[in-house]
């Protein structure tokens, strides 16, 4: 069992120099996927066992889902209810009327046509799309193709799972270059704006309406403006959080007595995140979320308190699905305060272990402390700080000879899993894998009674020959003594005719 005693990670819209970026910065924008090309007259979409002529705007979404060959996503109830919702809105009056269930839709001719067209002839044209000029040197882009129209393909039950995501346009995209350098919007459209803001690093942007967030084309990683910058900027504001921890630890700690009900729930939340390296966890709308959650999400039903249990005191057992469904199960043995002050939480009769403080208001108050300190922070400090003291230590015991780089090697990689062991840092399991758990499973149940089948039909046969084996003897007999029968009346007969 744990004991619990005792922005670096901002995103890249939000670093920002007094000097800028670039002084100049052109580029193409974004590249568009191909417009939707109808259906061939021979490629025939089936409903209750007929074929339906669609009109183009509920033709194009309704291979959107025949093109998906991932039967967890097909067989999602909440996949395919957000489809055919949203479908319905695109269909006419009369295919609304007509095609009212999803399980008579028969998708099948046309997905064997998409299967059938060779991928060179799907891939788009990029020349001068990939590279952009920033400051007189063309610089990798790494997302310049805009995602062609399709279903949102959420991980685990997301509740927006199957939801159309339309097909963006120019007038959706907003560019940032150059004044001088503006690009041409595709025939027939505009940009919805144009800004000339050398303190980001995005080059277009647009609203995911299906998301509800920001999205951005950005430098490629690789590229020499981006290598180490944010990196630099995070491990710079998690080493000034050194400086600092001991401060901040001792105010939480202080807190922990406070007759402020949002004081003491801060100090809980931080102590949490300092302690166990736990993600903060964001405010979430739960029709439209995801289900996961962090620390300031945290609900009554994702922990356990036990004022003893095996041998150790004020226990709190964890148990809950963090970010991309990594699951979070932790049993610490933690301070008697934290301990008391959660049982004093719980009695405020909400779901929510945390019902006064989130990001937000941690955020506000570390920034007392240090600007630009958030609570994302901890878990770069948790990671680095960790991690030196783990490669420190094994290098001491088991590296005697600096020059030694097998062992060198052994020790970074143990301290590397002892920091991600600590962040909770798992991978998580493919959407397939339940899948090809149960075609296993089927094959293996196959395989059995295949088995036992065979091992039954052989049993029978050796059972047949041992109590059939007089029989075949007489049989055999019976023959050997009819061909010597004729063997002598054919000798008989020829020398009766001589």
């Amino acid at each position: 069992m744990e004991k619990a005693y005792g922005n670096a990670n901002n995103d890249f819209k939000a670093i920002q120099s007094k000097n800028g970026k670039w002084k100049t910065l052109q580029n193409k924008g974004p590249l568009f996927p191909p417009q939707y090309e109808p259906l061939p007259d021979d490629v025939h979409f089936m409903y209750d066992g007929k074929r339906k002529k669609l009109q183009p705007k509920s033709e194009e979404v309704m291979t959107y889902y025949a093109k998906i060959t991932n039967d967890v996503y097909k067989s999602n109830e909440v996949f395919r209810r957000n489809f055919f919702n949203d479908w319905k809105m695109v269909m006419s009056k009369e295919e609304k009327n007509e095609i009212t269930e999803l399980e008579k839709c028969d998708f099948n001719f046309v997905l064997k046509h998409f299967q059938s067209i060779p991928k060179e002839k799907t891939k788009n044209k990029t020349e001068g799309y990939e590279f952009c000029i920033w400051d007189g040197c063309e610089e990798k882009i790494e997302n310049f193709k805009l995602e062609p129209p399709g279903l949102f393909m959420g991980r685990g039950d997301h509740p927006k799972n199957g939801r159309v995501k339309k097909r963006i346009v120019p007038e959706q995209i907003t560019i940032n270059c150059s004044r001088d350098k503006i690009p041409n919007p595709p025939t027939g459209h505009k940009w919805k704006s144009v800004c000339h803001n050398n303190n980001v690093f995005w080059l277009a942007s647009w609203e995911d309406r299906v998301a509800e967030k920001t999205k951005y084309i950005k430098l490629h990683p690789s590229s020499q403006i981006q290598v180490g910058k944010r990196d630099k900027q995070k491990y710079d504001i998690a080493r000034q959080l050194g400086s600092k921890i001991e401060e901040i630890q001792k105010n939480y700690y202080e807190d922990l007595d406070s007759s402020d009900p949002m004081k003491k729930e801060s100090a809980v939340a931080l102590y949490f995140i300092d302690k166990l390296a736990m993600r903060p966890g964001n405010e979430k709308n739960e029709d439209n979320s995801a289900n996961t959650f962090g620390c300031c999400t945290l609900r009554w039903e994702h922990i356990r308190l036990h004022e003893h249990l095996d041998d150790e005191y004020n226990v709190v057992k964890f148990d809950f699905l963090g970010k991309d469904y990594v699951r979070y199960v932790r049993t610490v043995s933690v301070l008697e305060k934290v301990f008391k002050n959660l049982e004093e939480f719980r009695k405020n009769n909400t779901d929510k272990v945390f019902s006064t403080v989130n990001n937000s208001t941690l955020n506000k108050h570390l920034n007392k402390f240090m600007d630009g300190l958030t609570v994302k922070v901890f878990r770069t400090y948790n990671a680095s700080s960790t991690f030196e003291a783990e490669l420190i230590k094994l290098t001491n015991q088991n590296c005697k000879d600096d020059h030694d780089e097998k062992s060198l090697l052994e020790c970074h990689k143990q301290a590397n899993m002892i920091a991600a062991e600590k962040l909770n840092h798992r991978r998580s399991v493919s959407q397939n894998v339940s899948k090809r758990r149960n075609e296993l499973h089927e094959k293996a149940v196959w395989i059995v009674n295949e088995s036992f089948f065979l091992f039954l039909l052989i049993t029978v046969i050796r059972l047949l020959v041992v109590i059939n084996q007089q029989v075949i003897i007489c049989i055999a007999n019976i023959f050997v003594i009819n061909l010597s029968f004729c063997f002598s009346l054919s000798i008989f007969t020829n020398n009766t005719m001589n």
